[in-house]
């Protein structure tokens, strides 16, 4: 007895079985399964390696090649088919391989489903199913629940069809087989469109053409995008129709793929059909019928008699007419085929009607009515049975699901607490290290605070008590007679300027301390540049003289922002206060004004000592600046450039400086443009 010979030994592809259709309005259903391996079996290449073995014994490669010799005449001559499935089985079953056994069952059950005998067939696929079980074949079970799909649906168990197509769905899904997911979803795009179910069958044809995407099969590609066409026909969309069809014709026709060009062709004459091209729907209709005429396909032979026969009707060509009718009504007959049959009879009583010949008209009127009943009735249970099944199936996927998670859940619960722990532990850590970095940020406001007392008490107990002490000390000497008035006069110029650069430091300080307590608010009014920097200028008009700095001003008199009105005076008083402490005798600073980009750019420019490139990214960061002494030894505490960095934001505007050691320093200062 010779062992069982694993499935991995074949490296078979699946194909499907359906044939005899009660109702083929989607015609490239068929051709799926054997023309889309057309790259993969040439048929005269496996004949010509058949005829090369004298006398063929088992192995392996010879039961492959029976089983792809017999799956390459589907649809094309059954009386082949059978004859390679007959050689296929006596080899397996000799030698008690199972598999070999399995495909032999498969190949009697396509033989079957091609000459119409779906009972013999469906009962060979069961066989096959059985084999097939506990057994890791994934490509050879999604090719049995494939011709389970195809036969169930035409022996009237859409339940059954359901249930194969999501079978063979899920295994696909499971081992990654895109190939064969992409036939099942068109196989299923296929059976809703025969229900009717127009939307659910667009859905899934379309999802077919996605996965054929993916792989390099444009052959069933443009197969599901034919399919496509014809369901939009059936649904009353034309435009899409011709959409989904544009270049299939030319593609099968230079592949030379004579089954599918003339379904192509049978496609193209309906779509010309609905729009009434009715000459070029019939010459489409006579090359699908021309190509048919290269292949024994009497399934196909109903599909062209039923249109011509309506083609020759509607172009009152009425003995030809009623001739094709009269054989889509035999074929019909012959095969059991109970659409194609009423299709006949319709047609056949239509014609009576033109002819007047209400006898006959009546006549094929009530062999029509039971039938389309019948039809109509088992569409609708039909129907119903689909959708219900499709719930069915989806909640079982849920439940499938949930079961799957519990028993995954149950079989790591050791590591689903080890990953709960390490997650306690690393909130935990996590946590630990927020308070650890807010702890460091306080301590550092803190130190800041604290820096920042220090240099409040430095400036109150040195720059402010200096000035106030000298005057306390000369009003002494003149209260005592020890100085006399002009001696006064000489000092007091000196003197002024001391106090005003006190008082400007203490106006400051508390405006800082008063922001620091209360935080900053503005009130924007529409201000004038101009009129702000008169005043400033004024205010500076000794210092300026003093140091003999040219002072020019040149700022146009309609030009205003939208800003507070006392914080602009603090901002331009602290920036050109800074401008003169740093400029040397006969030096420049220029006050310009310009509107750009919806906003007014002041610039406060000087030639004055300069600041490197680390001072200035001090200066416009949040650190505190150290008070540096002027050219002429000028003091100052530091926060004027600070305070006015937060007003200028406030006033939602913001500070740029570029300065160079040596060569000066140009502050620009972007305010919203005021109006009114």
């Amino acid at each position: 007895m010779c062992p069982r010979i694993g499935i991995s030994s074949y490296a078979i592809k699946p194909e499907g079985t359906a044939h005899g259709f009660p109702l083929i309005i989607l015609v490239f259903i068929t051709s799926l399964f054997n023309s889309s391996y057309a790259q993969d079996i040439d048929k005269d290449s496996l004949l010509a390696k058949y005829k090369e073995k004298e006398v063929l014994t088992y192995s392996k490669e010879n039961i492959q090649l029976l089983n792809r010799l017999a799956e390459s005449y589907r649809f094309r001559d059954p009386d082949s088919l059978l004859l390679f499935t007959k050689e296929l089985n006596a080899l397996s079953k000799e030698n008690n391989d199972f598999i070999g056994i399995a495909l032999g069952k498969m190949r009697e059950g396509n033989y079957y489903s091609d000459i119409g005998d779906r009972k013999n067939a469906l009962e060979r696929y069961f066989e096959a199913e059985e084999l097939l079980q506990g057994v890791h074949a994934p490509k050879l079970e999604i090719d049995l629940y494939t011709q389970l799909v195809i036969e169930s649906f035409f022996s009237g168990q859409p339940g059954k069809t359901l249930e194969s197509a999501y079978k063979g769905i899920d295994i696909a899904q499971q081992n990654d087989l895109i190939w064969h997911e992409a036939r099942l979803r068109h196989i299923l795009g296929f059976v809703y469109t025969q229900n009717k179910l127009y939307e659910e069958a667009e859905e899934e044809l379309l999802n077919a053409i996605h996965l054929w995407e993916k792989t390099d099969d444009s052959l069933s590609l443009y197969g599901s995008r034919s399919n496509l066409a014809r369901n939009s026909i059936l649904s009353g969309d034309i435009k899409k129709a011709k959409k989904f069809f544009k270049g299939n014709i030319p593609f099968f026709g230079k592949l030379n793929e004579t089954l599918w060009l003339a379904r192509s062709y049978m496609v193209q004459s309906h779509i010309l059909l609905e729009e009434k091209e009715l000459s070029q729907a019939l010459n489409s209709n006579k090359k699908y019928d021309s190509l048919l005429g290269k292949l024994k396909n009497p399934r196909d032979r109903i599909l062209t008699y039923n249109l011509f026969s309506k083609l020759y009707f509607f172009t009152d060509q009425y003995d030809k007419a009623k001739q094709y009718a009269d054989s889509t009504l035999y074929h019909a007959l012959q095969l059991k085929d109970s659409v194609e049959l009423l299709n006949g009879y319709e047609s056949l009583s239509k014609m009576a009607m033109e002819k007047s010949d209400y006898g006959a008209a009546a006549k094929y009127s009530s062999l029509a009515l039971p039938i389309k009943e019948v039809l109509d009735k088992r569409l609708r249970e039909n129907n119903l049975k689909i959708m219900r099944t499709k719930l069915e199936l989806e909640y079982e996927q849920v439940e499938k699901e949930i079961a799957d998670r519990k028993r995954l859940i149950e079989q790591q619960g050791i590591t689903v607490i080890v990953v709960l722990l390490l997650g306690v532990l690393l909130i935990i850590l996590f946590l630990t290290g927020k308070i650890v970095r807010k702890r460091r940020r306080v301590n550092a406001e803190l130190r800041e605070i604290s820096q920042t007392k220090n240099k409040l008490f430095s400036i109150i107990g040195h720059d402010l008590k200096a000035p106030i002490n000298t005057l306390q000390e000369l009003l002494e000497l003149y209260d005592s007679r020890t100085i006399s008035k002009g001696e006064i006069s000489k000092v007091l110029p000196r003197l002024k300027e001391n106090v005003d650069n006190s008082a400007f430091t203490l106006n400051n300080l508390l405006f800082w301390a008063r922001t620091q307590m209360n935080g900053l608010k503005s009130n924007p009014t529409s201000v004038s540049i101009k009129e702000k920097a008169t005043i400033v200028r004024e205010l500076y008009r000794t210092r300026l003289d003093k140091k003999n700095i040219d002072f020019r001003c040149q700022i146009p008199n309609d030009i205003k922002v939208n800003a507070d009105s006392v914080h602009l005076e603090i901002i331009l008083r602290n920036i050109i206060s800074n401008a003169i402490r740093f400029t040397a005798e006969k030096g420049q600073i220029t006050f310009d004004c310009q509107e750009k980009d919806g906003m007014v750019e002041i610039a406060i420019c000087d030639n004055g000592i300069g600041m490197d490139k680390s001072t200035v990214r001090q200066l416009l960061g949040n650190r505190n600046m150290e008070a540096k002494e002027g050219t002429h030894k000028e003091k100052g505490p530091g926060l004027g450039l600070q305070i006015s960095k937060e007003l200028i934001a406030v006033n939602n505007g913001e500070l740029k400086v570029e300065s160079e050691v040596g060569k000066g320093s140009c502050f620009q200062i972007l305010l919203p443009i005021g109006h009114g």
